[in-house]
């Protein structure tokens, strides 16, 4: 029961509060780095921020994905307070790039086979742009590769549901945000933790799988509602039944416990709209999101 203990305390204290060695919260000058991905069918850039904090003998590493439409840097200038949390910990963060039908765009996509845009019409091969993202990294510095979590927003949190098997590392765990699961979901690995959060007032990827909201014209396949999404991965994992605490007006978690000593918890909230960062009010998401990759 510790990650609800910590989901409480990060709503009623905040973040700085909840963590027993809290680093300080300095602002980090070291300019970002970036590595030429070469798939063969793409060329992408991957930024990279190193650890500012304490590091082991090989790293963890977080991978961020944008939603459709962003792109590596758009969401490297969004997720700067999560990041430092991140690198203060020793993670190595890593932001990720999407395609589009010109290179240069900012407008990129994820190909999550039933979405989105360009990289799903081109059958864009991410998974091999990831595991191709890793095999650089570690030409350069020692990774963790039982330590590598995906975090994605919108499009690349489908993309996180779709590769998480496929890829030739078995991520420790996976953040989903705003994302859409659909009918033929594929296996998660056993040993892959999944966070998963939606909001009720999402109108690009609705709660209840509207076929009216706005990305429907980009999904070529039904999806499931957030609910059904909770019940999937559920099944697919192999969960006890999830246990469910209202921790603030308006936003409800439920935590299961699932085969190999994996979790699937999830959360829901009335309000957080789509966007990224996503600020639910009474409720500390960076922090919840911080305590399930640390425990």
């Amino acid at each position: 029961m510790r990650v609800f203990s910590s989901i409480a305390c990060s709503i009623t204290l905040g973040l700085a509060a909840c963590a027993a060695n809290e680093p300080p919260m300095e602002v980090v000058h070291e300019l970002p780095k970036s590595l030429p991905i070469d798939t063969g069918d793409t060329v992408r850039q991957v930024l990279l921020e190193l650890p500012v904090g304490p590091t082991s003998a090989s790293a963890p590493v977080i991978m961020i994905f944008h939603g459709g439409g962003g792109s590596a840097q758009r969401m490297q200038e969004q997720s700067q307070y999560l990041a430092r949390q991140f690198r203060a910990r020793g993670f190595i963060v890593l932001y990720m790039n999407g395609t589009a039908r010109r290179q240069t765009e900012n407008l990129r996509t994820w190909n999550a086979d039933h979405c989105c845009a360009y990289a799903q019409r081109e059958n864009i091969d991410d998974v091999s742009y990831i595991d191709a993202t890793l095999d650089r990294l570690s030409e350069f510095v020692a990774i963790d590769r039982n330590r590598v979590y995906l975090l994605g927003h919108s499009n690349g949190a489908m993309l996180a549901y779709r590769v998480a098997g496929d890829l030739s590392f078995t991520p420790a765990g996976i953040v989903t945000v705003s994302g859409a699961m659909f009918e033929d979901q594929p296996a998660v690995p056993e040993t892959t933790r999944v966070l998963t959060i939606h909001t009720r007032d999402d109108d690009t990827v609705s709660f209840d799988a509207s076929k009216r909201d706005r990305s429907q014209r980009f999904r070529t396949a039904p999806n499931f509602s957030f609910p059904e999404v909770i019940d999937r991965l559920h099944q697919l994992k192999a969960c006890d039944a999830p246990i469910a605490s209202a921790v603030s007006p308006g936003v409800l978690v439920s935590r299961a416990d699932c085969a190999a000593d994996s979790q699937v918890i999830a959360i829901s909230a009335e309000q957080g709209g789509h966007e990224w960062p996503k600020t639910i009010p009474g409720f500390d998401l960076d922090a919840a999101i911080l305590d399930f990759v640390l425990n």
